[in-house]
């Protein structure tokens, strides 16, 4: 399948930023993708997935093929799919995410030598469906869309599109209406935010809301037919300009 870029309205740098967060595994990551994926193996029958505010990264859909047989790709800047095209595409040149690979067949328990890293690669080129524009401010996020899945993520993005809390609650409402009954919402939201950095961005925001673990439960506990939620406190690196990240999975009711 040949992954075209649409309406092309900004000069993000994908690479720039893949390369200041994304050239090695740390603590951080490891913490973040064994939650995610004891999280997804309790999500075993789900088929479709949707991923919020990806930016050009790849690294949360690698657990995800463990379970879904497609993928769609969502963000508010278009253009951040310039990278994540040219590796669907399989161009020589583009981001390399084998170290991230590599450490997902790791935690799972699978063999992870070349061919297997490889394989599973593949696997998400073939599974990833579709990639387009979303905004998670509206009440639906993805707009003229009308469609639920089995699972929705949104990993570090609902901050950006939040200046306080309550703010940040809408947005999480918005995107709760993705979900389809029994599906399966699987977040991850900076706590302690000092400043938000818009990609490679250096300039710190105006304002940011200061979400801690107390605020995304309460949140959670509010959204219609939730389920009891799973959640993790991962502090961050000295280097983070947060102060740790909220893992939650949650699941709505089927009725």
């Amino acid at each position: 399948m040949s992954h075209d870029l649409q309406d092309d309205t900004s000069s993000f740098e994908g690479r720039a930023y893949l390369n200041e967060y994304f050239t090695e595994v740390n603590d951080e990551y490891r913490g973040l993708y064994r939650f995610w994926i004891d999280s997804i193996k309790k999500m075993a029958g789900a088929k479709e997935a949707l991923e919020l505010g990806v930016g050009p990264t790849l690294y949360t859909a690698l657990p995800l093929t463990a379970v879904c047989e497609s993928i769609d790709l969502a963000d508010y800047v278009l253009d951040c799919f310039k990278e994540t095209n040219a590796w669907l595409n399989g161009d020589t040149q583009s981001f390399n995410w084998n170290i991230y690979t590599k450490l997902v067949l790791e935690l799972e328990g699978s063999a992870n030598s070349a061919i297997d890293i490889k394989n599973r690669e593949n696997l998400v080129r073939l599974k990833i469906r579709d990639t387009f524009h979303c905004n998670i401010k509206e009440k639906n996020p993805i707009a003229p869309r009308s469609k639920t899945y089995d699972i929705v993520t949104a990993h570090y993005c609902t901050e950006a599109a939040s200046d306080s809390v309550s703010t940040w609650e809408g947005v999480i409402r918005n995107i709760w209406t993705l979900v389809r009954p029994g599906g399966w919402l699987l977040l991850s939201v900076s706590a302690g935010l000092k400043r938000f950095r818009q990609y490679a961005d250096q300039e710190p925001c105006t304002s940011s809301p200061q979400i801690d673990k107390r605020s995304v439960l309460k949140c959670i506990e509010t959204l219609p037919g939730a389920g009891k939620a799973d959640w993790e406190y991962l502090p961050a690196p000295h280097d983070r300009p947060y102060e740790g990240t909220v893992l939650l999975a949650v699941q709505r009711s089927s009725l």
